[in-house]
């Protein structure tokens, strides 16, 4: 037998299982680095050249600052018209449908004459179901309609080991002037 070899059987039955675990994970190292985090460091360095290019851009100096009036006029244009808002209503009941809530009433109030825009649009909505389904359809429905905000949300259960909670959520709708 030669030397060497004599040598690294010496050594391996010595280090024993242990060694050659350590043995493998040190072969496996410089595969991992060039799969996971070799990638991710390139992705972050880019990313990292992109933000300081872009705040080395030159502003635009022909654009003047707006006015106070063009400025709400901007944040009122954000809002839907008045008139696509049984469309959005029509989108809650959509997301409930989705998570297996039955809406069988809501009370939707919109308040008469001239106001403050953007225009709220009260909308209180009585529903039974799980907690999670709960959850789960207040959670969609703001995804879904980007002008919506929930207001309150007051949950009872009729027998501690009841399954189904009944909820109480009101919402607000809010719409431009048009």
């Amino acid at each position: 037998m030669s030397p060497l070899r004599a040598t690294l059987e010496y050594h391996a039955r010595r280090a024993g299982i242990a060694g050659a675990v350590g043995l493998f994970i040190l072969t496996l190292l410089p595969g991992f680095y060039w799969m996971t985090i070799k990638p991710v460091h390139d992705e972050a360095t880019r990313l990292a050249s992109r933000i300081e290019a872009a705040g080395k851009r030159p502003q635009d100096a022909e654009a003047a600052p707006l006015s106070r009036n063009e400025r709400i006029r901007a944040f009122v244009e954000f809002f839907p018209e008045r008139k696509h808002v049984p469309h959005w209503i029509q989108q809650i009941h959509t997301v409930a449908d989705k998570e297996g809530i039955v809406l069988e009433r809501g009370d939707y109030r919109r308040p008469t004459g001239d106001g403050p825009l953007p225009v709220p649009v009260k909308i209180t909505l009585p529903v039974k179901g799980s907690y999670a389904q709960i959850r789960r359809f207040i959670t969609a429905t703001l995804a879904e309609v980007p002008t919506l905000a929930l207001d309150e949300i007051s949950f009872q259960r009729q027998n501690a080991r009841d399954p189904k909670i009944e909820a109480q959520i009101r919402f607000t709708l809010y719409a431009g002037d048009k």
